[in-house]
């Protein structure tokens, strides 16, 4: 494993120890992904992190609803950024052709990152499929094809067992910090002062 010798190396350590464990618990803490097309409510994406998966047409039914009310009321729709309740989070970003929505555990707040990441992922999606959004006929095949996005943006290969740093971070450091499955899914269920601590001994442990 790394271990720091000199001033540099460990604040350089430092640094990727609260930057890892902060991306490590917005990825953990993620339910759901989910995009909708705009017009037709139509879903595109549905990619779940736990079991018991949310039905999409539900909560695309469920947007498309506070949308319109959002729209009577103010008279413009599209500037819901955020719903909240007690067991669920939802992430809103709706632009021209679609709507991306990503659930995320209630009781956690999402980092300024995790709203970024949620926005500069939806812009990239429109940009890459903008032609097939605009003539959408109901095949939603082609929308399938978006594990680069999901990685890219939201780390979610730190859910599997055998990386847990960033890939950023591999020049830095090492190419790969094994955890099994089981360590991943404990450092899980811990508070969140005490994941930092957590990452920063498995990083530094020989």
């Amino acid at each position: 494993m790394f271990k720091a010798k000199t001033q540099e190396e460990t604040e350089l350590v430092n640094e990727v120890t609260k930057e890892v464990s902060q991306i490590f618990l917005d990825t953990i803490n993620i339910r759901q992904i989910l995009i909708f097309h705009k017009i037709t409510g139509t879903t595109l994406v549905s990619k779940s992190f736990v079991k018991a998966e949310t039905d999409p047409d539900l909560i695309s039914g469920f947007i498309t609803a506070i949308s319109a009310f959002e729209k009577e009321l103010v008279g413009i729709a599209g500037g819901l950024e955020e719903l909240k309740y007690k067991f669920i989070r939802f992430l809103l970003d709706i632009r021209e052709l679609s709507t991306a929505c990503i659930l995320v555990a209630g009781d956690y707040a999402p980092s300024s990152k995790l709203r970024k990441n949620v926005s500069e992922f939806h812009e990239r999606f429109e940009l890459e499929f903008r032609s097939d959004l605009e003539k959408f006929d109901g095949y939603v095949k082609p929308y399938r094809n978006i594990a680069h996005l999901l990685e890219d943006h939201f780390e979610i290969s730190l859910f599997d067992s055998h990386r847990l740093l960033p890939k950023k971070y591999h020049s830095n450091l090492i190419k790969i910090i094994p955890v099994p499955k089981e360590q991943i899914n404990e450092i899980r269920k811990l508070p969140k002062d005490q994941v930092e601590i957590t990452i920063d001994n498995i990083i530094k442990s020989e």
